[in-house]
């Protein structure tokens, strides 16, 4: 399915003008990049559709998912980050989830508002993970953001695994890592390889446990660039080689996997 390729790449490239869009507003920054990928998938799946009665189901069906994101979001993902937000594991696992249907808003209400946690740092009363750990770098909540961070080296050596296509992986790992968005990652493997999309979830299963049980340090802001990454976290090179570490036991699972797929 190659064909995946480019509406992959296009929805890589949405991702960092929502990225520069999210440094002023992230609602604004999530409905756009919603959007953008909802009609970017749509318009290269019902391509290459030939029965026109196939083409007006799956174009109806986009535009009813897209209004009940409108229309039934806000309550829908405010109850997704009361319920699943109580550890980073389960965060986790959920936000890669809605990360794959190129949904933020579940993200961003845990990060940014006090479904994330509320805490008094200096008779200030701060709210979400974001700001709760960039005030206070000591914080529990720290492995919200550093198994994110971890993530994002696995997807990579999973993704690096799949030796077709190397060029067009490469630039999207780079997307990847200056946007902080995985959601072209998820959606290429979701559509191309099924196992290896599994392999993802299990892989960012483990980076939010692992987060939980070492003291990684790893943070950021607004989302986890590679520049944010490197301004925020508190030791550098220690997350580095850890996610290092994940990132060459993805690669070597990735390939372990591939090679009894033949």
């Amino acid at each position: 399915m190659t064909f995946m390729y480019i509406p992959v790449l296009l929805i890589s490239c949405l991702s960092v003008a929502a990225y520069v869009i999210r440094l002023f507003s992230r609602d604004t920054a999530d409905t756009v990049f919603f959007v953008g990928t909802a009609a970017v998938l749509c318009f290269f799946l019902t391509a290459g559709i030939n029965n026109r009665a196939f083409k007006i189901i799956l174009v109806l069906l986009c535009v009813g998912y897209i209004s009940v994101y409108f229309v039934l979001g806000n309550s829908l993902f405010a109850l997704a980050a009361q319920k699943f937000s109580s550890n980073a594991v389960t965060f986790g696992f959920f936000d890669s989830l809605f990360n794959t249907a190129g949904i933020y808003d579940f993200q961003t209400l845990v990060y940014t508002t006090s479904y994330g946690g509320a805490r008094l740092i200096g008779n200030q009363l701060v709210c979400g993970v974001s700001e709760i750990v960039k005030t206070d770098p000591d914080s529990s909540l720290v492995p919200y953001l550093s198994g994110r961070i971890l993530s994002l080296f696995a997807f990579s050596g999973i993704l690096l695994a799949k030796k077709d296509n190397l060029r067009a992986h490469l630039l999207i790992i780079a997307f990847m890592f200056i946007s902080g968005n995985t959601t072209p990652v998820l959606i290429l493997l979701l559509f191309t390889s099924p196992v290896s999309y599994f392999l993802l979830l299990l892989a960012n299963f483990f980076s939010f446990f692992a987060a939980n049980m070492l003291d990684i340090g790893g943070a950021f802001v607004v989302s986890p660039s590679v520049f944010e990454i490197f301004y925020h976290s508190e030791n550098v090179i220690y997350l580095l080689a850890v996610s290092a570490l994940f990132c060459a036991v993805a690669y070597y699972l990735a390939r372990v996997v591939s090679e009894r797929k033949k």
